[in-house]
């Protein structure tokens, strides 16, 4: 069965358009390195970077950690 729902990439990728921002201005706003955060939108999971992302773009972290787990 194909996934409906956003992975925390997809909803990564969309608030970053949202913005009008560019990764690398981001990732500078969130204090990660770029690399740090291409292995984020490529499915590569870390807390850290995760939450330091959601400050940035305006989202919940909590949310964002929830979405590998949650089931509609």
């Amino acid at each position: 069965m194909s996934q409906l729902e956003d992975e925390i990439s997809d909803v990564l990728n969309k608030a970053i358009r949202g913005l009008g921002k560019t990764s690398s201005e981001v990732a500078r706003a969130a204090g990660i390195d770029e690399v740090g955060l291409i292995a984020l939108l490529g499915g590569s999971m870390d807390e850290v970077v995760i939450s330091k992302l959601a400050a940035v773009l305006n989202l919940d972290p909590a949310a964002l950690l929830g979405l590998p787990s949650y089931q509609p």
